[in-house]
């Protein structure tokens, strides 16, 4: 789970989906929005589409955090972001889940 201090609060959530940019992959999709501060903050959407049972979409919703987690020390500009889950990430393991977000950052020029 990450820290407090970087997760998504409802008003942030609100603004970013009224004025984020978007960008997507096969799984995943990110929405994002420059910071105007110098903070990060982050969210992992899973909806019921991609799984009926909250358990897994739970577990699934972990997995991206974590790999949030590690990716962290990587980015060099300060972001709000949200990523939604698509239909067929629930069979992703969590290599190719951590390389689509790094790869969703890169194409936001989140990370190098």
């Amino acid at each position: 789970m990450l820290p407090k201090r970087i997760r998504m609060t409802r008003p942030l959530f609100r603004a970013l989906i009224k004025n984020g940019r978007s960008f997507n992959a096969t799984n995943l999709s990110l929405k994002t929005y420059k910071a105007p501060d110098s903070s990060l903050a982050f969210s992992v959407v899973v909806p019921k589409s991609v799984s009926r049972k909250a358990s897994h979409r739970n577990t699934l919703k972990r997995r991206g955090y974590h790999a949030i987690k590690e990716i962290i020390p990587e980015i060099t500009s300060p972001h709000h972001s949200v990523f939604f889950l698509k239909r067929g990430s629930e069979t992703l393991l969590f290599q190719e889940l951590k390389r689509d977000i790094s790869s969703l950052l890169r194409k936001a020029k989140q990370i190098r």
